[in-house]
């Protein structure tokens, strides 16, 4: 005798599906909330373009926030490039994972300034002074960079780099006597972006010292037609 009635077996099949909807919410629903993505890191930066990259979550697609703000979402990779960016600018980056349907917890948080891209102002009042026959000295007014700061300067003769200073000055040593030579002077910031050059400036080395008078000069006549001279020379 059959003791299972339709009514039985209709419930039976409620239940089940109760309970197999309950377990794909749990499987599909807590499973994004457990496992986000990790190890966000920075892997390249210009003046205008910051690169992430991070560990991802099985099933996902990522989600991209910068400064708390939604960028990006549905990416089917573990790496983004957030493009266009102001230049010298700090930005905060996290990034979420979605598995069917549901978001996860953020992943760990970035900071990163994107680079300067304006160069510092070109150097001005360059003064050239001979100071012997071999050196020629150089003084010029501070350039500005309101960024990353002034780094060094470079100085030019004759077209060609010859020397850097942290300075505002500069000895040019090695140089031939009773000669002119042409300077100019750029600046270079924190991040190696360098002015134009600065307009050329003249100097002449120091002609050399003459030698000093002979000494101890004579004259013996010797005939009426010859005198003969004599003297120390010169050292």
């Amino acid at each position: 005798m059959n003791t299972h009635s339709p009514e039985r077996h209709s419930g039976l099949r409620r239940v089940a599906r109760a309970l197999g909807s309950i377990l794909l919410v749990s499987l599909l629903g807590a499973a994004p909330a457990r496992a986000q993505p990790s190890n966000l890191a920075v892997t390249g930066v210009t003046a205008s373009q910051i690169d992430l990259a991070w560990t991802g979550v099985a099933f996902a697609t990522y989600n991209v926030y910068r400064d708390g703000s939604q960028i990006a979402s549905g990416l089917g990779s573990a790496s983004y490039s957030d493009t266009p960016l102001s230049a010298f600018t700090e930005y905060d980056y996290y990034v979420t994972a979605t598995v069917f349907g549901s978001e996860s917890g953020p992943s760990n948080t970035v900071t990163q300034r994107t680079l300067d891209d304006s160069p510092p102002s070109i150097p001005a009042g360059l003064v050239a002074t001979a100071a012997s026959t071999t050196q020629i000295d150089l003084v010029w007014n501070p350039s500005i960079d309101g960024e990353t700061g002034i780094a060094e300067y470079r100085v030019y003769r004759e077209g060609s780099e010859v020397g850097r200073s942290a300075s505002t000055s500069y000895s040019d040593t090695g140089l031939t006597a009773s000669t002119v030579y042409q300077y100019r002077i750029s600046a270079v910031n924190g991040e190696e972006l360098e002015s134009g050059q600065s307009g050329p400036e003249n100097a002449k080395t120091l002609d050399p010292e003459p030698p000093p008078p002979p000494t101890n000069l004579s004259a013996s006549t010797v005939s009426a037609t010859e005198i003969d001279l004599s003297w120390t020379a010169s050292t």
